[in-house]
């Protein structure tokens, strides 16, 4: 598996010196990053250090205090009809009688059209197979473990068949068979999807990850944090079945230079 940059192709997120604060208490600080089109990141960072910070900043559900932000070329209230999230909680009614396929096809409601059509069909049939689901598309959502519930979410976000997929703590309470299923679903979608994964867990990242984002550093101030990009390795050292197959050890003391390497709408 090749872990590298890639700069031949375009850029799909920038967060170019990027500030935060809530309530005047500064949360990120001169954060720059940037993510290519195909790439599998992890963005990684310990409870509280900022990911839901940069989560809502990506989606559009806040607005930096300082800096920019491009997705898809665009301020991510314009560009976020272009990327599938999957929330790491998601309220249903257990109670509620709808089956795993009604839930995929809830990706494709558009508030401009009542019209289901083939098409529609096509993508969430699609998105059951990827995430091996066909099987279970008549069984209620309630009926279903914890781990299959986060994978029918994450065939809803890819349902809309995006250009991105946003994926927040995917492994949380996941059995190991889930856990492998959906590693494995992200595999075959890595190189044309883009994949941004955020996760607490910042010792190991699954083995199909590019490049690793860390939130927590603190900034030149000294009063919020930033991001740095760290180095990953091969390692035996991960507990057995971590992201159903090989890790990848995250060097914290090893941080990579994040140059601006583009340039023309994204290209090199």
């Amino acid at each position: 598996m090749t872990h590298a940059h890639h700069p031949d192709k375009p850029i799909v997120l920038q967060f170019t010196d990027v500030g935060f604060s809530y309530a005047q208490v500064p949360v990120l600080e001169s954060a720059s990053f940037h993510i290519h089109q195909g790439e599998f990141v992890a963005l990684v960072g310990p409870n509280g250090a900022g990911k839901t910070t940069v989560l809502k900043l990506v989606l559009g559900l806040a607005d930096p205090s300082e800096g920019r932000i491009q997705l898809f070329d665009a301020p991510p209230n314009s560009g976020r009809d272009r990327l599938g999230y999957v929330p790491q909680h998601a309220d249903y009614d257990p109670t509620f009688p709808i089956s795993v396929e009604e839930v995929v096809r809830m990706g494709r409601i558009k508030p401009w059209s009542r019209a289901y059509r083939a098409r529609d069909m096509q993508a969430v049939a699609d998105a059951l197979r990827i995430m091996e689901l066909t099987e279970l598309a008549q069984r209620p959502y309630n009926a279903l473990s914890g781990g299959q519930r986060r994978r029918v979410l994450v065939a809803r976000a890819l349902s809309t068949q995006p250009e991105m997929l946003v994926l927040d703590e995917p492994t949380s309470n996941m059995d190991a068979e889930s856990e492998r299923r959906l590693f494995d679903a992200l595999g075959s979608l890595k190189g044309n999807t883009t994949i941004l994964i955020v996760t607490h867990d910042t010792g190991f990242v699954s083995s199909l990850t590019d490049r690793v984002l860390c939130v927590g550093d603190v900034g030149p101030s000294g009063k919020g944090r930033t991001i740095v990009q760290h180095r990953i390795e091969p390692t035996t050292e991960a507990p057995a079945q971590l992201f159903g197959g090989e890790a990848l050890k995250v060097l914290h003391d090893s941080a990579v230079d994040d140059p601006c390497c583009c340039t023309d709408g994204g290209r090199r």
